[in-house]
Protein backbone atom coordinates (compact mmCIF):
# COMPACT_ATOMS: atom_id res chain seq x y z
CA UNK A 1 0.00 0.00 0.00
CA UNK A 2 1.71 3.24 -0.94
CA UNK A 3 0.57 5.96 1.00
CA UNK A 4 1.97 9.26 -0.45
CA UNK A 5 0.36 12.37 2.40
CA UNK A 6 0.78 10.61 6.16
CA UNK A 7 -2.02 11.76 8.59
CA UNK A 8 -0.31 13.90 11.14
CA UNK A 9 -1.89 12.87 15.04
CA UNK A 10 -4.38 15.63 15.12
CA UNK A 11 -6.30 14.24 12.24
CA UNK A 12 -7.09 10.71 14.12
CA UNK A 13 -10.68 9.64 15.52
CA UNK A 14 -11.00 12.81 17.95
CA UNK A 15 -9.33 15.52 16.36
CA UNK A 16 -10.36 17.83 18.88
CA UNK A 17 -9.10 15.79 21.93
CA UNK A 18 -6.32 17.00 24.71
CA UNK A 19 -3.62 14.32 25.22
CA UNK A 20 -2.48 14.21 28.69
CA UNK A 21 0.79 16.30 29.17
CA UNK A 22 0.57 17.60 25.75
CA UNK A 23 -0.85 21.17 24.01
CA UNK A 24 -4.14 20.97 22.09
CA UNK A 25 -3.93 19.50 18.86
CA UNK A 26 -3.91 22.19 15.99
CA UNK A 27 -7.17 21.14 14.61
CA UNK A 28 -9.76 23.96 15.57
CA UNK A 29 -12.67 22.84 18.03
CA UNK A 30 -15.26 20.89 16.23
CA UNK A 31 -16.94 18.24 18.62
CA UNK A 32 -19.92 20.17 18.33
CA UNK A 33 -20.04 19.40 14.07
CA UNK A 34 -20.92 16.69 12.13
CA UNK A 35 -19.31 17.60 9.10
CA UNK A 36 -15.88 16.43 10.32
CA UNK A 37 -16.10 14.40 13.42
CA UNK A 38 -17.39 10.48 13.23
CA UNK A 39 -18.10 8.88 10.21
CA UNK A 40 -17.34 12.49 8.63
CA UNK A 41 -14.31 12.34 9.55
CA UNK A 42 -11.11 13.71 7.15
CA UNK A 43 -9.18 10.98 5.66
CA UNK A 44 -6.87 13.48 4.03
CA UNK A 45 -4.51 11.09 2.09
CA UNK A 46 -3.47 10.28 -1.51
CA UNK A 47 -2.74 6.79 -2.18
CA UNK A 48 -3.47 3.33 -4.09
CA UNK A 49 -3.61 -0.23 -2.81
CA UNK A 50 -3.85 -2.98 -5.54
CA UNK A 51 -6.32 -5.64 -5.48
CA UNK A 52 -8.29 -5.49 -2.59
CA UNK A 53 -9.56 -7.89 -0.63
CA UNK A 54 -12.96 -9.40 -2.33
CA UNK A 55 -15.12 -11.59 -0.55
CA UNK A 56 -17.79 -13.21 -2.80
CA UNK A 57 -17.32 -12.96 -6.78
CA UNK A 58 -17.38 -10.37 -9.25
CA UNK A 59 -19.73 -11.29 -12.39
CA UNK A 60 -17.09 -11.11 -15.23
CA UNK A 61 -19.46 -8.67 -17.17
CA UNK A 62 -18.18 -5.74 -14.72
CA UNK A 63 -15.23 -4.39 -16.33
CA UNK A 64 -14.35 -0.92 -16.11
CA UNK A 65 -13.33 1.86 -13.57
CA UNK A 66 -15.85 2.99 -10.77
CA UNK A 67 -15.37 7.33 -10.42
CA UNK A 68 -16.56 9.13 -7.24
CA UNK A 69 -15.50 12.21 -5.58
CA UNK A 70 -15.24 13.91 -1.38
CA UNK A 71 -14.54 17.37 -0.49
CA UNK A 72 -11.41 16.19 1.58
CA UNK A 73 -9.46 19.29 3.68
CA UNK A 74 -5.41 19.37 1.96
CA UNK A 75 -4.60 21.24 5.21
CA UNK A 76 -6.06 22.03 8.77
CA UNK A 77 -8.63 24.44 8.67
CA UNK A 78 -8.38 27.62 10.47
CA UNK A 79 -11.95 28.08 11.92
CA UNK A 80 -14.05 26.18 14.19
CA UNK A 81 -16.41 24.31 12.80
CA UNK A 82 -15.32 24.33 9.04
CA UNK A 83 -18.51 22.95 7.05
CA UNK A 84 -18.20 19.75 4.63
CA UNK A 85 -17.90 21.45 1.73
CA UNK A 86 -14.85 23.60 1.70
CA UNK A 87 -12.85 20.59 1.60
CA UNK A 88 -10.78 20.40 -1.98
CA UNK A 89 -11.77 17.92 -4.05
CA UNK A 90 -10.28 14.12 -4.32
CA UNK A 91 -11.29 11.82 -6.90
CA UNK A 92 -11.47 7.98 -6.11
CA UNK A 93 -11.47 5.00 -8.48
CA UNK A 94 -11.97 1.44 -8.20
CA UNK A 95 -10.71 -0.55 -11.57
CA UNK A 96 -12.55 -3.62 -11.95
CA UNK A 97 -11.35 -6.21 -14.26
CA UNK A 98 -11.14 -10.14 -13.91
CA UNK A 99 -12.64 -9.98 -10.68
CA UNK A 100 -9.92 -7.67 -8.95
CA UNK A 101 -10.05 -4.34 -7.36
CA UNK A 102 -7.52 -1.60 -7.89
CA UNK A 103 -8.05 1.21 -5.78
CA UNK A 104 -6.29 4.28 -6.25
CA UNK A 105 -7.22 8.37 -4.70
CA UNK A 106 -5.63 11.92 -5.67
CA UNK A 107 -6.64 15.15 -5.15
CA UNK A 108 -7.76 17.55 -7.23
CA UNK A 109 -4.70 19.74 -8.48
CA UNK A 110 -7.07 23.02 -8.33
CA UNK A 111 -5.51 26.65 -8.15
CA UNK A 112 -6.94 26.89 -4.68
CA UNK A 113 -4.49 23.72 -4.05
CA UNK A 114 -1.50 24.76 -5.73
CA UNK A 115 -1.23 28.13 -3.69
CA UNK A 116 -1.99 26.30 -0.37
CA UNK A 117 0.73 24.21 -1.19
CA UNK A 118 3.18 26.96 -1.51
CA UNK A 119 1.73 28.60 2.04
CA UNK A 120 1.40 24.89 3.74
CA UNK A 121 -1.66 26.29 5.68
CA UNK A 122 -5.53 26.61 4.70
CA UNK A 123 -6.30 30.14 2.53
CA UNK A 124 -10.27 29.54 2.77
CA UNK A 125 -12.66 27.78 5.26
CA UNK A 126 -16.28 28.88 7.13
CA UNK A 127 -19.07 28.90 4.60
CA UNK A 128 -20.55 32.54 3.93
CA UNK A 129 -17.52 33.78 4.34
CA UNK A 130 -16.69 37.41 2.67
CA UNK A 131 -15.28 35.26 -0.54
CA UNK A 132 -18.27 32.55 -0.33
CA UNK A 133 -21.44 34.60 0.93
CA UNK A 134 -25.31 34.18 0.19
CA UNK A 135 -28.60 35.55 -0.01
CA UNK A 136 -29.93 34.83 2.86
CA UNK A 137 -33.27 32.45 1.67
CA UNK A 138 -33.86 29.99 4.74
CA UNK A 139 -37.03 29.69 6.83
CA UNK A 140 -38.73 32.02 4.31
CA UNK A 141 -38.50 30.34 0.54
CA UNK A 142 -38.45 26.56 1.66
CA UNK A 143 -40.58 23.98 2.87
CA UNK A 144 -39.30 20.91 4.53
CA UNK A 145 -41.21 17.69 5.65
CA UNK A 146 -40.27 14.96 7.25
CA UNK A 147 -43.04 12.40 4.91
CA UNK A 148 -42.39 13.22 1.50
CA UNK A 149 -39.70 14.04 -0.68
CA UNK A 150 -40.38 16.27 -3.73
CA UNK A 151 -38.41 15.83 -7.06
CA UNK A 152 -39.22 18.19 -9.87
CA UNK A 153 -37.71 16.86 -13.26
CA UNK A 154 -36.74 19.35 -15.15
CA UNK A 155 -36.92 18.66 -18.98
CA UNK A 156 -33.17 19.12 -19.39
CA UNK A 157 -30.20 16.84 -21.04
CA UNK A 158 -26.47 16.92 -21.22
CA UNK A 159 -25.11 15.52 -24.32
CA UNK A 160 -21.67 14.48 -24.30
CA UNK A 161 -20.89 15.04 -28.22
CA UNK A 162 -22.69 18.52 -27.90
CA UNK A 163 -20.30 19.63 -24.81
CA UNK A 164 -17.71 18.37 -27.64
CA UNK A 165 -18.60 20.67 -30.19
CA UNK A 166 -18.34 23.52 -27.53
CA UNK A 167 -22.11 23.06 -26.78
CA UNK A 168 -23.90 23.98 -23.62
CA UNK A 169 -23.84 21.83 -20.28
CA UNK A 170 -27.93 21.45 -20.23
CA UNK A 171 -29.97 21.52 -23.45
CA UNK A 172 -33.54 22.09 -23.13
CA UNK A 173 -35.91 19.17 -24.52
CA UNK A 174 -39.24 18.51 -25.67
CA UNK A 175 -39.91 15.86 -23.29
CA UNK A 176 -42.51 17.24 -20.52
CA UNK A 177 -42.01 18.64 -17.03
CA UNK A 178 -42.14 15.50 -14.33
CA UNK A 179 -42.59 15.68 -10.73
CA UNK A 180 -41.62 12.75 -8.84
CA UNK A 181 -43.34 12.11 -5.26
CA UNK A 182 -41.54 9.93 -2.34
CA UNK A 183 -42.31 7.29 -1.07
CA UNK A 184 -44.43 5.64 -3.24
CA UNK A 185 -42.80 2.28 -2.55
CA UNK A 186 -46.34 -0.11 -3.65
CA UNK A 187 -46.35 -3.76 -2.66
CA UNK A 188 -42.60 -3.71 -2.87
CA UNK A 189 -40.29 -4.98 0.03
CA UNK A 190 -38.00 -2.68 1.96
CA UNK A 191 -33.74 -3.60 2.40
CA UNK A 192 -33.05 -0.86 5.12
CA UNK A 193 -29.39 -2.07 6.48
CA UNK A 194 -30.22 0.16 9.23
CA UNK A 195 -28.20 3.43 11.64
CA UNK A 196 -25.08 1.67 11.49
CA UNK A 197 -24.20 1.88 7.60
CA UNK A 198 -24.37 4.63 5.74
CA UNK A 199 -25.12 3.84 1.42
CA UNK A 200 -23.31 6.01 -1.06
CA UNK A 201 -25.00 6.70 -4.15
CA UNK A 202 -24.94 3.70 -6.81
CA UNK A 203 -23.92 3.10 -10.39
CA UNK A 204 -26.01 0.44 -12.14
CA UNK A 205 -24.33 -1.29 -14.63
CA UNK A 206 -26.25 -3.20 -17.34
CA UNK A 207 -25.02 -6.97 -17.36
CA UNK A 208 -24.59 -7.01 -21.23
CA UNK A 209 -25.26 -4.26 -23.28
CA UNK A 210 -28.24 -5.58 -25.02
CA UNK A 211 -29.64 -6.15 -21.21
CA UNK A 212 -33.24 -5.40 -20.46
CA UNK A 213 -33.92 -2.24 -17.90
CA UNK A 214 -32.68 -3.59 -14.80
CA UNK A 215 -30.84 -6.41 -15.69
CA UNK A 216 -27.04 -5.98 -14.22
CA UNK A 217 -25.79 -4.48 -11.13
CA UNK A 218 -25.51 -1.69 -8.67
CA UNK A 219 -22.14 -0.51 -7.77
CA UNK A 220 -21.86 1.81 -4.32
CA UNK A 221 -19.47 2.76 -1.59
CA UNK A 222 -21.06 1.45 1.91
CA UNK A 223 -19.39 3.12 5.18
CA UNK A 224 -19.63 0.95 7.93
CA UNK A 225 -20.02 3.31 11.68
CA UNK A 226 -19.00 0.68 13.94
CA UNK A 227 -15.58 -0.74 12.24
CA UNK A 228 -15.12 2.78 10.98
CA UNK A 229 -14.33 1.17 7.24
CA UNK A 230 -15.51 1.57 3.70
CA UNK A 231 -15.88 -1.31 1.14
CA UNK A 232 -17.18 -1.04 -2.47
CA UNK A 233 -20.52 -3.10 -2.47
CA UNK A 234 -21.62 -4.95 -5.76
CA UNK A 235 -25.04 -6.28 -6.32
CA UNK A 236 -27.05 -8.14 -8.31
CA UNK A 237 -30.18 -6.64 -9.43
CA UNK A 238 -32.10 -9.85 -9.41
CA UNK A 239 -31.62 -10.34 -5.80
CA UNK A 240 -31.18 -7.21 -3.54
CA UNK A 241 -31.29 -9.24 -0.65
CA UNK A 242 -27.64 -10.31 -1.26
CA UNK A 243 -24.34 -9.10 -2.38
CA UNK A 244 -22.50 -10.08 -4.64
CA UNK A 245 -19.41 -9.46 -3.79
CA UNK A 246 -17.50 -6.84 -1.40
CA UNK A 247 -14.20 -5.24 -1.91
CA UNK A 248 -12.52 -4.15 1.20
CA UNK A 249 -10.73 -0.76 1.88
CA UNK A 250 -8.48 -0.77 4.53
CA UNK A 251 -9.06 2.77 5.47
CA UNK A 252 -12.07 5.06 5.25
CA UNK A 253 -13.70 7.29 2.87
CA UNK A 254 -16.06 10.24 3.35
CA UNK A 255 -19.37 10.60 2.00
CA UNK A 256 -18.77 12.05 -1.62
CA UNK A 257 -20.87 14.16 -3.95
CA UNK A 258 -23.72 13.63 -5.79
CA UNK A 259 -22.47 11.89 -9.47
CA UNK A 260 -20.56 8.87 -9.74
Amino acid sequence: MDMHRPKPLEWQRLPSKVWPGMDKASWPPCDANFDNTVSNRPARYEGEVCNLEVYGKIHPSISGTFYRIMPEPYHVPFVENDVWLNGNGEISSFRVKNGTVDFKQRFVKTEKVRVETMENRALIGKYRNPWADLVDFADRTMAFTGNWVFFPLVPVECFVDKLKEGGNHQTWTDRPHCVGLLPRRGAKSSNIKGPRHFFQEPQFVPRHPGAAEGDGHLIALVNSFDEMSSELVIVDCDGFERHAAVAKLPDWLRPGFHGN
